[in-house]
């Protein structure tokens, strides 16, 4: 199962993700904060990851994943700039699975 995730950050700023495991997602996350500068990388250096910023929006099937991402980008308009730090639609069929 896949989970589909969001982040909301003290800015109201968002973030719609997938994983495998949400875990060592969010590890991730953190990890590629320190080396690289995004939007989404500058808010989790200066916010953290805590958990009342992520929230589970949903589980589903691999093969469903995608399209579930893509509905809650749009939910959410985090595609937007003004709204939030998704880059792409959704889609693009990258998921950490460890």
């Amino acid at each position: 199962m896949i989970c589909i995730y969001r982040l909301q950050f003290p800015n109201k700023m968002r973030y719609i993700g997938q994983a495998a495991n949400l875990k060592n997602r969010l590890y991730n996350h953190e990890l590629k904060a320190k080396k690289t500068i995004t939007p989404l990388n500058k808010a989790i250096r200066k916010y953290g990851l805590k958990d009342e910023y992520v929230k589970i929006l949903e589980y589903c099937n691999v093969s469903d994943a995608n399209k579930k991402e893509k509905q809650f980008i749009l939910k959410y308009k985090s595609n937007n700039k003004k709204y939030g730090y998704n880059i792409n639609l959704a889609g693009t069929g990258r998921r950490d699975t460890y």
